[in-house]
């Protein structure tokens, strides 16, 4: 999967934002979707890239040193919520 080109992270002070078009709205809509640290640190790591829910588990892992149960459980997570709200492309 990829993180669908209409959006991007922006930061505003401590927040973190994905900001992008909603491809599914009738109109012109932005969307604007608040991620916290870890879900920022994943999206900058993978933007661009095709990605899975075992690599953002290996990432969350080396980065924040989580055994490897915790990782793909948090890393499912968060794809999950990406998903749904159509942040990525399968």
């Amino acid at each position: 999967m990829r993180i669908h080109p209409g959006y991007h992270l922006r930061e505003l002070g401590d927040d973190h934002l994905v900001i992008g078009k909603d491809a599914a709205a009738k109109q012109n809509e932005r969307r604007v979707v608040r991620l916290n640290a870890s879900a920022a640190f994943l999206w900058r790591a993978v933007e661009g890239k095709e990605f899975d829910v075992p690599m953002l588990a290996r990432q969350l892992q080396e980065e924040y040193g989580l055994d490897a149960a915790r990782a793909a459980a948090d890393a499912a997570a968060i794809v999950s919520a990406w998903t749904d709200a159509g942040l990525v492309d399968a």
